[in-house]
């Protein structure tokens, strides 16, 4: 399964604020996870 464009863009603005996103192809599901290698 393929993101649609309105999870593109949400995707691309988690990943602007400085946060892991991981996409799941057999449910479309976004998971959001802050990057903290960036924190230190």
């Amino acid at each position: 399964m393929k993101p649609t464009e309105k999870q593109l863009e949400e995707i691309a603005d988690y990943l602007d604020c400085g946060m892991r996103c991981y996409f799941n192809l057999k449910t479309a599901d976004i998971k959001i996870l802050p990057n903290f290698d960036d924190w230190l």
